[in-house]
């Protein structure tokens, strides 16, 4: 008889996402929980652990299964597009999904490969999930794998196909389609259970599941499901209140409380710098919170205390106390030229490419703070640093939301151009912004109901 062997694997990337939810800091996991799982499964390790570590295989393990057994939800309703279809739901939940197929789990010391979470080998061991000492990833990922790996020893064939495209093409890592309801279609159906309808997990935990889903979506399936979305672009006000606009001008609150300053990594994601000006923290969670779409992140690195932008192309750099400009000019794939040069000037803030006219990303622009306007570039190996008319000072920031040219005026206001001109939209006359993003796109079922101040 041979062997079947249905394997999942999450990528290094994964395990980087932020995602800071631990059962409770500093605590152990409770003799009473152990064996509350042990009445239910027969567990075994091949390694010992020790349930206070909460970086153990095994505390990670025991953590999300006690999750999803006392995991509470809202009664969940399926998705107008292909995303939730309720077979996972408020009634039949990701735990009892898993009680009726699975009976035992067992901890590996190691399996092939350090990405490997858990594995189901259903002639051989038709009732058992398997579990990799050697996965050092976090609690979050657990929770979907285990009902992951339970609809693979159902009997239906579940194996998984060699993905078509994107960083798995030619692996065995993708289902042919979601409405196969394969072992990733539950597996989605599980994260967005938690992420959307969950009522007593944690919001860290809640955000990174829903991340996880809009990536899954785009690369666990060779067909990629109808989906259904909208544009937007993110908006940060003077106190630090986050919102997101749409193409019919309308406002939603995001988040009322967030510290430090938003800085678009133009890819419809985003970091923040601390009030420091200098840590970059990740924000991961706040993608999850949105339902961005995934893109590939650009590939340059940059800190700023001031504004700045990166993407593909781009040249951009970091101002030190308004006369020293460290820098990054791209000059193509391969050539890249780095270094320090002293301003003439005091400078205040960037300016980005497209309010200057003809603006190149390859160029960097800066504002001075006796409100005038410079060009920086790199020619022949020499910095060449000239006064320019051709930008736009009036304005922080320029986007096209569908059909609307919108912008950022220097005094904070929203305003959108219409024939030549540009007008203030009334309605947002209230607010005073510090930041305006690039559009991205969010998914309307995944995106969480908006927040009221």
């Amino acid at each position: 008889m041979s062997l079947l062997l249905i394997v999942i694997a999450i990528f290094v990337w994964s395990s980087d996402m932020p995602f800071a939810w631990s059962a409770e800091a500093g605590t152990c996991l409770q003799e009473s929980e152990i064996s509350e799982l042990k009445s239910e499964f027969t567990m075994t390790s091949e390694l010992k652990w020790n349930p206070c570590d909460q970086e153990d295989v095994n505390y990670k393990l025991y953590s999300a299964l006690l999750l999803l057994k006392h995991g509470r939800y809202e009664i969940s309703q399926k998705s107008n597009d292909k995303i939730f279809s309720n077979d996972i739901s408020s009634t039949n939940t990701p735990y009892s999904f898993l009680r009726k197929r699975v009976q035992k789990i067992r901890t590996l010391k190691s399996c092939d490969g350090s990405s490997q979470v858990a594995f189901v080998s259903k002639n051989t061991a038709p009732d058992t999930i398997f579990v990799c000492g050697n996965y050092s990833g976090s609690l979050a990922d657990y929770i979907s794998v285990a009902v992951h790996e339970a609809r693979h020893l159902d009997a239906e064939n579940t194996a998984h196909k060699p993905c078509r495209q994107g960083v798995l093409k030619g692996l065995d890592a993708c289902d042919a389609n979601i409405e196969s309801k394969g072992a990733y279609f539950y597996d989605l159906q599980t994260k967005v259970m938690v992420g959307k309808y969950g009522k007593n997990f944690h919001p860290a935990l809640k955000a990174y599941v829903v991340s996880s889903a809009i990536t899954d979506l785009y690369t666990r399936f060779n067909t990629v499901p109808r989906l259904s979305g909208k544009r937007v672009t993110l908006l940060q006000e003077r106190s630090g209140r986050l919102f997101h606009l749409d193409a019919l001008l309308k406002l939603s609150p995001i988040s009322e409380n967030f510290s430090g300053r938003l800085v678009d990594n133009r890819d419809g994601s985003f970091i923040t710098l601390n009030g420091d000006g200098e840590s970059i923290v990740s924000m991961g969670q706040l993608h999850g919170h949105l339902g961005v779409l995934p893109e590939p992140s650009p590939m340059n690195v940059f800190i700023t205390d001031m504004i700045a932008s990166r993407g593909r192309g781009s040249s951009f750099g970091n101002i030190g106390s308004g006369r020293v400009l460290s820098f990054v000019f791209n000059m193509g794939m391969k050539d890249r030229r780095k270094g320090r040069v002293d301003l003439p000037f005091s400078a205040e803030r960037f300016i980005e490419p497209n309010l200057c006219d003809g603006g190149k990303e390859s160029h960097i622009y800066l504002k001075s703070v006796d409100n005038r306007s410079f060009e920086v570039s790199f020619k022949k190996s020499e910095i060449v640093i000239s006064e320019t008319q051709k930008c736009s000072l009036s304005l922080k920031k320029k986007i096209r939301l569908d059909e609307r040219t919108l912008a950022l005026s220097d005094d904070g206001k929203v305003i959108v151009q219409v024939g030549s001109e540009w007008q203030q939209v009334r309605e947002l006359s209230q607010y005073q912004f510090v930041f305006m993003s690039e559009p991205f796109p969010v998914l309307d079922f995944l995106f969480f109901s908006p927040q009221k101040f």
